[in-house]
């Protein structure tokens, strides 16, 4: 009898961990999304370095900063993968680079993506918490003020140059073409 119970409790166990494990199970990879979140990262790790090497003495902030701008871009990809796998109607792949990108997403999304994840609400505190940080610090004008007067600087405009060619990049996946020579630099 009591072995029967404990192949029973175990069956329990064994049932709720794999609901548990499927409801935090990452979805499939969309390659012209990656290749978009990727390019965002990338961008804001250069412009974070640039303007790192004209304010030395706000390396931490600069770093908080990066952080945070990075955690954004992770959480836009929470959302995208979100919808794929439950209103994938709502990612429009034909109507060009903005319409992908830039997917609707409501007050109701936000709740039944928190409510279903433990992983995305802790996540989301984590990133209200450095969004505090960065924000209400006095010298985060000054990071963006010195990134504003970095526009006419020659790697500025380099990175700006990178960056240019991510929509091609990202419509010539959704053709289903892979990556042009010239959108490869990401």
């Amino acid at each position: 009898m009591t072995r029967k119970i404990s192949f029973l409790m175990l069956g329990v166990f064994l049932s709720l961990a794999a609901r548990a494990a499927a409801a935090e199970a990452p979805a499939p990879q969309d390659p012209a999304w990656e290749y978009y979140i990727k390019s965002q990262k990338k961008i804001q790790v250069a412009f974070h370095h640039l303007v790192r090497l004209h304010l030395h003495d706000l390396k931490d902030l600069i770093q908080d900063s990066l952080e945070y701008q990075l955690a954004v871009a992770d959480q836009k990809s929470e959302r995208f993968y979100y919808l794929m796998t439950h209103a994938p109607e709502r990612i429009v792949r034909n109507q060009g680079f903005n319409a992908f990108v830039n997917f609707p997403w409501t007050g109701e999304d936000e709740a039944a993506i928190a409510a279903g994840s433990k992983v995305f609400r802790k996540r989301q505190k984590a990133l209200d918490k450095l969004k505090q940080k960065v924000e209400g610090d006095p010298n985060y004008q000054t990071i963006l003020t010195q990134l504003s007067s970095l526009s006419r600087d020659n790697d500025y405009q380099h990175i700006q140059a990178r960056f240019r060619y991510v929509p091609q990049g990202v419509e010539s996946i959704l053709a289903g073409k892979g990556i042009p020579d010239d959108a490869s630099d990401f």
